[in-house]
Order: C-alpha cells, then sequence, then structure tokens
C-alpha cells in the first residue's frame, strides 16, 4: 500500500510540474520552442537547486526594507532612504567596492520596492524555471553592477538605492525576446504595450524624484537605463 501510495505521490508531483513548466514556457518562450524547452527541462529538473533564485533576492529585499523601516520610524511612497547604510551606493565611499552591489538591497520608499518586486517576481520567475537561475541570476547581478558603474561616472555625486539595474536587464532581455519572435509570442501587443508603460512610469518617476523632490530623497537613475542596455 505505501508504494501504491508513493507511486501516486510522484505522479501527482510530476504533473504539477508540468503544469507549472508549461506556465512558465507559454509566458516566456516562443511557440516553436516551447515543446522541446519543456522536454528538455523536465529531463534535467531534478530540484538540486530549485528555482528560487529571484525569490531568494526578493525576500532580503523586503526584509532589509522592514527592517530600515523599524529603524528609521518611517514608511511612505518615498522612504525611508537609509543614507548611512553601509549597503546603499555612497559617491563619497567607493573604495568600499561591495557597495556597488549591495545596493540592490536598498529601496528608497514603498513605490520603488514595490515596482522592483512587481517585474521581478512576475517576470524573473518564469525565466527562471525556463532558463535555469544561473543564467538569470548572470543578467541580474551584470545589470545591477553596470547600474552602479554608469551611475557612478554619469551622476556622480548622488546615492544610489535599487535593484532596477537588474530588473531592467531582465525587463529588455524579454522584451527583445517578444521582438525577435513577434509572431510566435502570445499576447504580443499586450505585453509590448505593458512594457511601454511600466518603463515610461517608473522612469519618470525616477527622474521627477532625482531633479523636482527634496535633496534628502535624490537618487540617481543612471540604473535603469544601464541594466537596459546590459
Amino acid at each position: 500500500m505505501l508504494q501504491i501510495y508513493n507511486s501516486r505521490l510522484d505522479t501527482q508531483i510530476q504533473s504539477r510540474l508540468h503544469r507549472l513548466v508549461r506556465y512558465a514556457a507559454m509566458a516566456v518562450v516562443p511557440k516553436s520552442q516551447r515543446q522541446s524547452v519543456i522536454r528538455k527541462y523536465l529531463d534535467e529538473y531534478n530540484c538540486m537547486p530549485p528555482p528560487i533564485f529571484i525569490l531568494t533576492i526578493s525576500i532580503i529585499e523586503i526584509a532589509i526594507f522592514i527592517y530600515y523601516c523599524v529603524i528609521l520610524g518611517e514608511v511612505s511612497t518615498s522612504g525611508p532612504v537609509p543614507w548611512k547604510s553601509i549597503l546603499i551606493y555612497n559617491p563619497c565611499r567607493r573604495y568600499e567596492v561591495w557597495r556597488f552591489f549591495t545596493y540592490m538591497f536598498i529601496h528608497a520608499g514603498f513605490y520603488h520596492l514595490f515596482s522592483n518586486l512587481l517585474i521581478q517576481l512576475v517576470l524573473g520567475i518564469p525565466l527562471e524555471m525556463v532558463h535555469k537561475w544561473w543564467r538569470i541570476g548572470i543578467v541580474y547581478i551584470t545589470g545591477v553592477i553596470a547600474g552602479s558603474l554608469a551611475s557612478s561616472l554619469s551622476d556622480p555625486h548622488t546615492f544610489l538605492a535599487g535593484a532596477s539595474g537588474g530588473v531592467y536587464a531582465l525587463l529588455a532581455a524579454h522584451l527583445a525576446n517578444v521582438v525577435m519572435n513577434w509572431e510566435e509570442m502570445d499576447f504580443n501587443w499586450a505585453r509590448l504595450l505593458t512594457i511601454i508603460i511600466f518603463v515610461s512610469t517608473d522612469i519618470s518617476v525616477a527622474v521627477y524624484d532625482r531633479y523636482k523632490s527634496s535633496q534628502r530623497n535624490r537618487v540617481s537613475y543612471s540604473a535603469h537605463l544601464a541594466g537596459s542596455l546590459v
């Protein structure tokens, strides 16, 4: 009886895995490649490790944001901005090289955090399921580092916070995939319009916060563009 139960459980898990991979493939893979991608992924997939890169990054970002909300006693659409954090990119402390990477864990307010989480979870998880965590990790981290390097050159006196470099690297990669496989992508116009609306809104808010808000809330927006170029 135990053997039969285990067999049924394995079948259920396999069926759910098939559905998850199929949904992920429908989100990010052209129609002509879906069957081969699904078959290849299921043949290689062994849950070691599971696709948790984006989830792990997101949980860390949320935890650090909550930590500084409690420490600084503030939470709003544009705050808190923990200027003294050892994680934020500080243009006066470039010699602390880890800041070129760790600034991704700091967010300037609830809107900043929410917009980044929305894209990296909705888009990053399907990409990670299909293309493996380490490929998505390379794209994401490269976008983050490029963002801080670009900011240090184009906006050398401004702090930098947020995971926008990594998020925009994923977003632009998906946009390139949609454009190159336009006829084979489901809801191609809806995807394109959604990306355009999000990017336009997000960059407009970032530019406004940089040039029109108080000095206290100014952070650089160069990472958006650098991540996209990467």
